[in-house]
Order: structure tokens, then sequence, then C-alpha cells
């Protein structure tokens, strides 16, 4: 199915972009999707939540993601092992987190979840070999 002129436009800018990068700065495809992604989250913002959104707030929050990657990625780790730490972080009062991923290794993928409370606490975790 073809894009629309306007989304076929954005697409192809997108495709232009260069999506290499060291492992301490985010390339500009990077940067472009994570500018899209807050304009996203913006948008559904104000439409299920009646906020107010900016287009300087848009921005904003994706500079913070983007330094938050640059903080996570620009130290130097200690040892034989090159990975990037992440922090959890816990859920709004009242709110419960889901978290999950998945792995493949030699055709063989499994999958798990963890759901924890505002407080850190583990409510339902579970894993599952899917083959």
């Amino acid at each position: 199915m073809p894009f629309p002129s306007q989304v076929g436009d954005l697409y192809i800018w997108l495709l232009s972009l260069s999506a290499t990068s060291t492992k301490s700065e985010l390339d500009p495809l990077s940067k472009s999707l994570l500018i899209c992604w807050q304009i996203w989250e913006a948008r559904n913002n104000v439409v299920f939540n009646d906020s107010k959104a900016t287009s300087a707030s848009c921005f904003h929050a994706a500079a913070c993601v983007g330094l938050d990657f640059w903080r996570l990625n620009s130290t130097t780790i200690i040892g034989s092992i090159d990975s990037m730490i992440i922090k959890w972080h816990p859920p709004p009062t009242g709110w419960i987190k889901v978290n999950f991923d998945g792995s493949l290794v030699n055709s063989h993928a499994s999958t798990g979840f963890v759901i924890r409370d505002c407080e850190g606490h583990v409510l339902v975790a579970g894993s599952n070999n899917i083959g």
C-alpha cells in the first residue's frame, strides 16, 4: 500500500537519514524518530488526558531522553563487559508498571514479564519458551 504524499515525504526523508552512530551519540535517524515519538505522545496526552502541549515541550522531552541516553552510554564501564546500564523507575502512586522483553538465540525464542507496584514490589512475574 503506497504512502500518502505527506506521509511519503516524511518516510523518504527518514530513509535518507544516517542510522549509524557511535555508542555514545544518537545518530540523526534516532534523533528524528525520538522527536516523532514525543510529538505522538504529546498528541495522545492532549486527546486522552486533556493536557496542553507545545512544540517546545515536545522538544524538551526528546532532549531529556537523548540526554539520558548520552549519560548512560558515554561513561566508560570498568571491566570486560561493555553494556548499557538501565535503571528502573517506579510508576506513580496508585499505578502498576509492566516490563516485558523477549530473546531469540539460535532459533529459540523466549519471553518474560514482571508487574510491579508503585513501591517496586513484584506483583506477578513470568516467562515462557515460545519455541
